[in-house]
């Protein structure tokens, strides 16, 4: 996996991002799945995405610079990507860590959800 860079990213932005990551990616591996690719776009107000994936299933985990929010995506061959509900909006610390706990449970159902119905 290799990461593209556009530009220099906002530091603030860069540490909301990998924040998000660091919470996400081990619910993720649990499941199986990798991350396969990423993009930091600083350019466009600090935003940047990963990609997680195995042979069935994909999700992107997207930080909106311009919003200041982050969220999941899962990914529909018919439909392309559509959002799961929660979201975690720039907040302090414990509001931060209240959205990261709804955002792990929402995806650890969606993910045992899809893989039953694979």
């Amino acid at each position: 996996m290799c990461a593209r860079v556009h530009g220099l990213m906002h530091i603030h932005q860069m540490s909301e991002y990998k924040k998000i990551i660091g919470a996400l990616t081990p619910t993720f591996e649990r499941f199986g799945l990798d991350r396969v690719d990423e993009e930091l776009h600083p350019d466009v107000f600090g935003s940047a995405y990963s990609i997680f994936s195995n042979k069935i299933l994909s999700y992107r985990v997207i930080w909106d610079g311009k919003d200041g929010a982050g969220y999941v995506q899962y990914g529909d061959k018919e439909k392309g990507w559509d959002n799961l509900n929660s979201s975690a909006p720039e907040a302090a610390q414990d509001g931060f860590e209240n959205s990261m706990l709804r955002i792990r449970v929402e995806l650890a159902e969606h993910i045992a959800l899809r893989k039953l119905n694979a």
